[in-house]
């Protein structure tokens, strides 16, 4: 008998896919007779004889089908003959399972500004790796905004609009790879992307409000007049009040034929989807002839100490509808264009040959129209160029004075309040900046244009003590060491009124009116007492 000791194929680490076929190798040592293969798993010999799925091939190769993971282990090929027994080295055989989903990423909709965690919980041999990514059409992930947690789910922050869409969880490892997907549906409460503004018409002309929302589900946008019954949804008309929608999914208010009786109405423009609710407001403010500020004298006269014989130009300039005229006086005397005196076709006033007895005293600038009067007063006076205790000054030149503020903004307003802030000049002039004058008018409540504060050092001003039911406009001016800027804009009307200040309203039944199909018709107010209000509707369905 003979039996050599080298195996002619040695079996190797091998690794397969659960299901699959696992072949380790062996070719045992020649010998005489042929020796008889046996094979060992985990150090205990194996019984072949009633399986039909683990078999020994070709002489000595172990066939292993539909592998399962009780096959993991270490396997030597075993060759016995009479002469004796040789053994192998031990190879490993790793049975690996394909990834497959414990619990994946559920569809879900989310608040916009809330989080959503999508979940991938997977299994498989070895730990599959995991992968998180949008489909094609969605997009990048939101990076800064996405966590991969311990567990391996997918948390997204501050979730907006544009986060909607296809999410995708991808698991692999060496057996293969397994996908699963969650949609994230987003949805946002209504916010004003054009908002109404106050505007100011003519009696008998038409206005425009424009009104646009965005928000998911698209919100309903519907019109309505504080203290009326009467809903105006797009493509409505009520008497001189009809709303159209424009292409971009908006919606335009016209009042046509504008009368008194429209002046002061508060349009209100709301909208409403399965999420919340906004509103915002906008006051008509007919131009009664009565109602229109005066004159605002933009450049006016300052104080200066000239010498005799000397000239003068004093400015006067004026904005106004109508175009206001522009007059001078002197100490309350009307200033005359003579030889000596000019006054320009925009107002400017032109002394020559300064005389003390003739041309000193307080000149005034009077803007004067239809709507009214302003006047700004300086003083001029005059003394002999040799006086050594005399300091002359001119007026200071315009580009030494600082640059008009913004057009003042009402950013607040109560039952006797009213808070303006504007935008600073990036033009401070000659000098730094010493503050801010405000002025204010009303009709039968200021003689023309008042001063009410000066030296103002921040940009905002709340001004109190205001009338209900009185109609304010606002100008401001800068002022440094060198004098007063020209005015800002003058202000949009601010209409005092009683309870202006609420304008948040709870329209929670709304909503729910809308998407029950059902709604309210209010057929009945009453007022209890100056702050409450008794109201009667009945429910109908639509």
């Amino acid at each position: 008998s003979v039996f050599k000791d080298d195996f002619r194929i040695e079996p190797h680490d091998t690794s397969v896919a659960l299901g699959e076929t696992a072949l380790l190798e062996c070719g045992p040592p020649r010998g005489i007779p042929e020796p008889q293969v046996l094979w060992r798993k985990n150090g205990h010999i194996m019984d072949l004889t009633n399986t039909k799925r683990i078999r020994i091939v070709d002489g000595g190769n172990l066939a292993i089908q539909d592998a399962r993971q009780s096959d993991d282990g270490r396997y030597q090929c075993v060759a016995k003959n009479p002469v004796g027994t040789r053994e192998s080295s031990i190879a490993f055989l790793k049975i690996h399972v394909k990834p497959f989903i414990i619990r994946g990423p559920q569809n879900q909709t989310a608040i916009s500004g809330s989080s959503a965690v999508f979940q991938c919980r997977v299994g498989g041999e070895p730990l599959p790796d995991v992968l998180w990514r949008r489909s094609a059409a969605g997009g990048n992930m939101p990076l800064g905004r996405v966590h991969i947690l311990e567990d391996r789910s997918l948390r997204i922050d501050d979730i907006s609009i544009d986060d909607m869409g296809e999410y995708i969880c991808e698991a692999d490892n060496a057996a293969g790879s397994v996908i699963s997907s969650g949609i994230l549906t987003v949805h946002s409460p209504p916010s004003f992307t054009v908002r109404p503004r106050t505007q100011i018409v003519d009696l008998g002309a038409e206005l425009l409000f424009e009104c646009q929302a965005t928000g998911y589900p698209n919100p309903t946008i519907f019109w309505s007049i504080e203290g009326n019954r009467t809903l105006l949804f797009s493509d409505t008309r009520v008497g001189n009040m009809e709303t159209t929608t424009t292409a971009d999914g908006g919606t335009i208010l016209s009042v046509s034929s504008i009368d008194r009786s429209d002046n002061g109405k508060v349009i209100v423009c709301s909208a409403v989807n399965s999420v919340g609710s906004v509103s915002t407001r906008a006051v008509i403010s007919v131009n009664l002839q009565d109602d229109r500020p005066p004159p605002l004298i933009v450049e006016g006269p300052s104080n200066q100490t000239l010498p005799i014989k000397s000239v003068t130009t004093m400015p006067c300039r004026a904005v106004g509808d109508p175009k206001p005229v522009i007059s001078w006086y002197r100490d309350g005397i009307p200033v005359i264009s003579s030889e000596k005196i000019n006054i320009s076709v925009v107002g400017y006033l032109t002394i020559a040959n300064l005389d003390k007895n003739l041309d000193s005293g307080l000149y005034t600038c009077v803007a004067s129209s239809k709507t009214g009067k302003s006047t700004w007063s300086a003083s001029l006076r005059l003394e002999a160029p040799t006086n050594p205790n005399i300091k002359f000054f001119r007026a200071a030149e315009t580009n030494s004075l600082p640059g008009a503020p913004g057009k003042p903004i009402v950013v607040q307003q109560t039952d006797h309040s009213a808070t303006i802030t504007w935008v600073r000049s990036n033009k401070v002039g000659a000098s730094s900046l010493l503050g801010y004058t405000i002025e204010l008018f009303a009709r039968n409540v200021t003689d023309g244009w008042a001063v009410v504060a000066s030296k103002v050092q921040n940009t905002s001003y709340t001004q109190s003590g205001l009338n209900t039911d009185t109609t304010y406009y606002f100008v401001v001016r800068a002022e440094n060491a060198h004098g007063l800027s020209a005015p800002s804009v003058i202000s949009d009307p601010v209409t005092i009124r009683k309870n202006d200040s609420v304008l948040g309203i709870d329209m929670s039944e709304a909503r729910a009116s809308l998407l029950s199909g059902e709604a309210v018709e209010l057929t009945n107010a009453t007022s209890i007492d100056s702050t409450t209000v008794k109201l009667f509707w009945e429910v109908s369905n639509h």
